[in-house]
C-alpha cells in the first residue's frame, strides 16, 4: 500500500470546563523529526508527548501543536495580598508617591513577582491535561493516518496514468527507431563524402571499390617465361 508523507489530523475534547485541542501536520522527511508545541504551563507534558508520537509515526517531519482554554472558576489565579501590600507599602514612600505627582496603579503591580500565584491544583491541572492532550494524540494521529492513504491511493493512480502514457510514448518511439537511423545514416555519409571531396580525398565507398578490382600488371608480370639456369661445364 502506498501512503503519502503528507497529511493532517485533529481532535478536540471538552472536559470539566476545559476544551482541550490538537493538531497535527505531516511534511516529507526520510526520517522522524518531531516539533511539539504547547501551552507555557503544561511543557512537561512534551516529552512524554514526543515518545508516544514516535510510536505511532516513524518517518516525516511531524509537527503537534496543543492548545487549551479553561473557563472555570479554577483556573484563576490567586493575589497574593501580602506581597501586594508590601510592594505599595514600599511605593508610597518613594517622594514621587508621597507629594502626589505619581498614582499608584493596581495593574503593573500584579505582574511583580510573587503577586499572582497559579491555581493550588496545578498537579490536578497537569493531570488532566495529560489525559486529554494523549487521547487527543491518538485521534489525531488516527486521522492523520487516514489522510496519508487516501493522498497515497491518489499518488497509486497517477503513477499508474503516467506508466500507460509512458509505454504509448514507448511504442511510438520504437516504431520511430528505423526511418531515424536510416535518416542519420544517410545525413553522415552525405557530410563525410563533403569532407573528403573538400579536403581532396576519395569516399570510403569508392576507395573500397578500387580495392576490389583485380590488378591487370601482376598477371603479365608473372606470365614472362623464367632465365633458364646456366649448364654445367663438362671436363
Amino acid at each position: 500500500m502506498i501512503r503519502s508523507m503528507t497529511g493532517y489530523g485533529e481532535a478536540s475534547i471538552q472536559h470539566q470546563g476545559t476544551h482541550y485541542f490538537l493538531e497535527i501536520r505531516s511534511l516529507n522527511n526520510r526520517y522522524f523529526k518531531g516539533t511539539i508545541r504547547l501551552p507555557e504551563v503544561f511543557q512537561g507534558l512534551e516529552a512524554e508527548i514526543e515518545a508516544t508520537l514516535r510510536q505511532k509515526l516513524t518517518r516525516g517531519s511531524i509537527t503537534v501543536t496543543a492548545s487549551c482554554s479553561d473557563a472555570t472558576a479554577s483556573a484563576a489565579y490567586t493575589i497574593n495580598s501580602h506581597a501586594l501590600g508590601s510592594y505599595i507599602e514600599q511605593l508610597r514612600k518613594t517622594p514621587q508617591v508621597a507629594g502626589g505627582e505619581v498614582k499608584i496603579e493596581i495593574g503593573p503591580l500584579l505582574a511583580l513577582p510573587g503577586v499572582l500565584q497559579p491555581p493550588a491544583d496545578e498537579e490536578a491541572r497537569l493531570t488532566r491535561a495529560r489525559n486529554a492532550f494523549l487521547q487527543l494524540l491518538t485521534r489525531a494521529c488516527a486521522e492523520l493516518e487516514k489522510m496519508r492513504i487516501s493522498e497515497g491511493a491518489l499518488l497509486k493512480a497517477d503513477l499508474l496514468n503516467q506508466r500507460t502514457v509512458i509505454a504509448e510514448q514507448l511504442k511510438a518511439v520504437s516504431a520511430r527507431v528505423p526511418s531515424v537511423v536510416g535518416d542519420y545514416t544517410t545525413r553522415l555519409r552525405t557530410r563525410i563524402d563533403q569532407l573528403l571531396r573538400e579536403s581532396g580525398q576519395s569516399s570510403p565507398e569508392k576507395t573500397a571499390s578500387q580495392s576490389a578490382e583485380p590488378s591487370t600488371s601482376w598477371p603479365r608480370r608473372c606470365s614472362a617465361r623464367p632465365t633458364p639456369w646456366p649448364a654445367k661445364a663438362t671436363t
